[in-house]
Order: C-alpha cells, then sequence, then structure tokens
C-alpha cells in the first residue's frame, strides 16, 4: 500500500516537473500568469482532489489560450499563409486527441485519486506548449 501511494506521488512530480521544467530555462522570464494563478491554487490547496481542481481550471485556461492565439494570428497572417497554419492546427489537434487516448490508457483504469492529477496535469501539458508556441507566433508576426 505505501509503494502504490510513494509511486502516485512521484507520478504527479514528474508530471508536474514536465509541465515546468520549460519554465526554469529562462529564470529572469516573468511566469506565464495561468502558471502564477495555478500556483497559488496548488498552494492553498493540499488535498487530491482540490489540487486537481486546480489543475483542471489551469487546462481549461490553456485551451482557451490555444483558441484565442490561434484565431488572432489566423487574423494577422496574410490569405496565403493561413492554409499552413490550419493544417499545423489540425495536426496537432490530431496530436493532442492521440497523446490524450494514450494517457488515458495508461492511466484510466488506475486505483487511487493521484492518477486523477497525473492525467490532468499530462493533458494540460499538450495545451500548454501549443498556447506558448501560439503566443510566441503572435508576438513574433505582430507588426
Amino acid at each position: 500500500m505505501l509503494q502504490k501511494h510513494l509511486f502516485i506521488i512521484l507520478a504527479i512530480l514528474i508530471a508536474a516537473a514536465t509541465v515546468y521544467g520549460q519554465d526554469e530555462k529562462n529564470e529572469t522570464e516573468p511566469k506565464n500568469p495561468i502558471d502564477v494563478v495555478m500556483d497559488k491554487c496548488l498552494e492553498t490547496n493540499h488535498g487530491t482532489m482540490p489540487r486537481a481542481k486546480c489543475y483542471s481550471t489551469a487546462s481549461e485556461s490553456w485551451q482557451a489560450v490555444v483558441k484565442t492565439s490561434y484565431a488572432e494570428l489566423l487574423k494577422l497572417l496574410p490569405a496565403s499563409g493561413r492554409p499552413a497554419l490550419r493544417k499545423s492546427q489540425t495536426a496537432w489537434k490530431q496530436y493532442q486527441m492521440g497523446e490524450s487516448a494514450v494517457i488515458m490508457t495508461m492511466y484510466g483504469s488506475k486505483r487511487g485519486t493521484g492518477y486523477i492529477s497525473v492525467r490532468i496535469i499530462l493533458l494540460m501539458k499538450a495545451y500548454r506548449d501549443r498556447a506558448l508556441e501560439l503566443q510566441d507566433h503572435v508576438q513574433h508576426y505582430k507588426p
């Protein structure tokens, strides 16, 4: 039983490190507001399910950023560049759906509430990465 709990804690820590690993590359760069809100939520919520809600809320925020940044970039690009962006977004959605299926296969049937956070964190990572990528494109493309 103790080994199971240790595994769950280790899995959560690994998943969180995967999400936050990119932030440590440049410590002078300010942290993204979504990550700041999530960190504050995690600091004040110590139970597994309340913390899962923190991750879930952050994931929903990243999903919204993907949508808004994609729409903004679509407007910024000339008509000739829009098909490439649409193709890229479609490919990303396919990747995200495939990754979701793998994560659910790996962790969906695991017992223990800790696995809920692991799934949410891993699913959130794909949205976070894409949101940051699209935001970066928007910032570099703006006149």
